[in-house]
């Protein structure tokens, strides 16, 4: 069966190397030709094995197409991959195209979806490979792994435990469609949606629930900007933090995102607790 593969990022380059090792015949590698070193690593893999590669801006162009089509492949696969796929390009492959999603679909279609789950306190989360259609991340599922996100687990966590089960969960997959033996799940109207993340999303609100300040320092932890409190004197980015619900410090802290400076620690005012951290970064503003 012949599989162009689309990707980027390290979790594209890992699961192509991994799909090429375990005799998947890969005729071709599309990235998207960008400047941004987030979605480098693909490009290598594919000069690696000496398999035929096209960097593109719009993959959707006629001269790509045509590109493809000369291929004559039999399924196109998509990790990590930063472009949409339009109708005439999916329409290709003669057993269709398929794409790698960091959630339990239908819920957390669209971006920075372990991000926004995190933030929500979801207990679970996931990896999805389905079918591509026109909509985003709406077609029928092929197979799904769940990941349980534990309570001292941050982004970071979570981004290896994704790791090692992405080029496990696309090659069983290409194994299910090239078997016949997919039972599609369908996805209905329902789920949810989000959108792409800012540096300002990251921004703590200290009027806010501590458990929902928590979740947020998680999720947006490294390798993403961090959640920061704001004020006219400072910045200040939690990479690592803990809540103190304890009566027996004695800090003369007025009101919440009100701070002191402790050892190795910074220790701020939230509602009903203490947010304790040693793994801060603290910019004083001119």
């Amino acid at each position: 069966m012949n599989v162009v593969f689309m990707g980027g990022n390290e979790l594209g380059a890992i699961t192509l190397e991994h799909l090429i090792k375990n005799s998947i015949d890969i005729v071709g590698v599309i990235v998207t030709k960008t400047n941004d070193p987030w979605y480098s690593g693909v490009d290598k893999i594919a000069n690696k094995y000496g398999i035929s590669l096209f960097e593109e801006i719009n993959i959707n162009n006629s001269e790509c197409i045509n590109n493809i089509r000369k291929l004559q492949p039999d399924l196109i696969v998509s990790v990590n991959f930063a472009q949409i796929l339009k109708k005439e390009m999916i329409n290709i492959p003669t057993k269709g195209c398929i794409n790698t999603h960091a959630s339990l679909l239908p819920m957390y279609k669209g971006r920075a979806p372990l991000n926004w789950a995190m933030i929500n306190g979801e207990k679970e989360v996931g990896v999805t490979v389905h079918y591509i259609e026109e909509g985003i991340d709406t077609g029928d599922i092929i197979i799904q792994e769940k990941i349980i996100v534990d309570e001292k687990d941050y982004i970071n966590d979570i981004l290896k435990k994704v790791k090692k089960i992405y080029p496990n969960i696309v090659l069983k997959a290409i194994k299910l469609i090239e078997n016949d033996d997919v039972k599609l799940i369908h996805q209905a109207n329902e789920g949810s949606y989000f959108g792409k993340r800012t540096i300002e999303d990251g921004e703590i609100n200290v009027e806010d629930h501590p458990t929902n300040i928590m979740n947020l320092i998680r999720a947006v932890s490294r390798p993403y900007p961090g959640a920061y409190i704001n004020n006219d004197y400072y910045r200040i980015i939690i990479w690592k933090a803990k809540l103190s619900y304890e009566d027996s410090y004695n800090y003369e802290l007025k009101f919440n995102g009100d701070f002191v400076k402790e050892d190795d620690n910074i220790i701020i005012k939230l509602k009903d607790c203490l947010l304790i951290s040693n793994d801060y970064d603290l910019f004083k503003k001119a």
